[in-house]
């Protein structure tokens, strides 16, 4: 199989941030919410309550936090994790496939259960493609974090080009929902042999971190400002509505991704040491000890050891990765129990979700302030629109914690100042959405009263 696919981390990066694009299907339910109720709840009165009760399955199945468990796992891994993910995946829209294209009255619980499937799978995909990334560059895990994750808030802005170009009619929501279980599982399943844990690279290796990450940041978020112009195009530009000017955007999509291959090139041969476990690896002897050793006589004062003085001469040799096995300390429960868990947990509890909520609605709240044509064509606009704007967050995120992480100022100062900051920017945020909330909300109101009166 490595002859098939010669793999070194970087086409590993490159692969999970592909497969990213299966995992953020989460944020373009708004795409086709409208054109899929009177399918799935012919003349319900309560039909768009029972709408927001299955978008809630998919939010909770992409959040239920079992695909870790699997990937560390005994049989697991990352490509059982994706082979997982893309079962589950095809099983969900499958089913709502054939709910809605031959109107097949299904009870609600298992349109619950079919939305919560397809959710539960793209958190398989991401919990693959971060973990292993995550592995694979242990000394730059903010930047390859920020770079992986940008491509699940941009593939919800790239889908939206792959619907304005073939879907955006209103019967074709059943066909879309097809797309997306066929097109994301294969996608899935292409990739998986390329999503695999790899030894660290030797010193020597021609790695090149620092371009090859710039490179990186450069062509996604030159592809993030590109959907930024494309949906304010669509917004402001009556041509922009045409088929030729989303076939051109979905051009543009395509020939981006047929870049992000560059960020591998010639890193094959050099980087591609074998994968953690394998006996080439474990046989090499390791210099971890003895770098320890000599941070503890710096730290004591002490001079050099007699050692230390005669170096051995020769190519460096590779450290030897850590064993895959749970190290003391460090299982489930233990981490759980850790207070950094607890202060993690409550920081995600308060800052996650928020994006998603307002994708998921962000049809009722144009509804509120616009005619309902208007509301038709804006939503996949500002769909697009957020994605982007996701996406350039996640990797400023990235970029930022690698650069505090070397503590360019005093850590303690740096990082509050930092939190400080952020939490302020929030709370403006949160206030100003506050204040035009309550104004829309009475505008709406008005033209309610306004409405009723005639």
């Amino acid at each position: 199989m490595s002859s098939l696919f010669p793999t070194s981390r970087w086409s590993v990066l490159v692969a999970s941030m592909l497969l990213e694009l299966c995992g953020g299907s989460v944020y373009i339910t708004n795409l086709y919410l409208a054109a899929l109720r009177p399918r799935l709840f012919p003349g319900a009165a309560d039909g768009e309550a029972l709408m927001e009760y299955l978008v809630f399955a998919s939010n909770l199945g992409n959040w239920v936090p079992l695909a870790g468990f699997l990937y560390d796992a005994r049989r697991g891994g990352p490509r059982t994790v994706v082979f997982a993910g893309a079962a589950l995946t095809l099983l969900g829209y499958g089913g709502l496939w054939l709910c809605s294209a031959f109107d097949v009255h299904a009870n609600f619980a298992v349109l619950w259960l079919l939305w919560f499937l397809w959710g539960h799978g793209s958190g398989y995909f991401d919990c693959a493609a971060i973990a292993t990334c995550s592995a694979n560059f242990r000394e730059s895990r903010g930047l390859v974090l920020g770079l992986t994750k940008s491509f699940y808030g941009l593939s919800g802005s790239l889908l939206t080009q792959v619907f304005l170009a073939f879907f955006a009619a209103p019967d074709a929501a059943p066909a879309f929902l097809l797309f997306l279980g066929v097109a994301l599982c294969l996608l899935a399943l292409a990739l998986a042999p390329l999503v695999r844990r790899l030894a660290p690279p030797r010193p020597l290796d021609a790695d090149s971190p620092s371009r090859r990450f710039a490179r990186g940041y450069a062509l996604v978020g030159a592809l993030a400002v590109a959907m930024v112009a494309i949906s304010l195009l669509r917004a402001f530009s009556p041509l922009a509505a045409s088929r030729a000017f989303s076939l051109g955007a979905l051009g543009l999509v395509a020939a981006s991704l047929l870049a992000l291959p560059s960020l591998a090139w010639g890193a094959a041969a050099a980087a591609g040491s074998p994968s953690v476990g394998s006996s080439s690896v474990a046989g090499r002897v390791g210099l971890l000890e003895e770098a320890d050793a000599a941070a503890a006589r710096r730290e004591s004062g002490a001079g050099p050891t007699q050692h230390a003085q005669h170096a051995p001469q020769g190519p460096p040799l590779q450290l030897s990765p850590p064993p895959d096995g749970q190290q003391p300390g460090s299982g489930v429960w233990a981490s759980v129990a850790s207070v950094d868990f607890g202060l993690l947990f409550v920081a995600a509890f308060a800052g996650w979700g928020g994006g998603i909520v307002l994708l998921n609605h962000i049809g009722k709240i144009v509804t509120a302030a616009a005619p309902a044509q208007a509301s038709s064509q804006a939503s996949p606009i500002l769909v697009s629109l957020l994605s982007a704007c996701n996406c350039i967050g996640r990797m400023a995120a990235g970029a930022c914690s690698d650069a505090l992480s070397r503590r360019r100022c005093h850590g303690s100062l740096c990082y509050r100042a930092t939190h400080l900051a952020i939490l302020g920017a929030c709370a403006a945020g949160t206030a100003g959405a506050l204040a035009l909330g309550v104004r829309n909300r009475a505008i709406y109101r008005g033209k309610l009263l306004d409405r009723a009166a005639v």
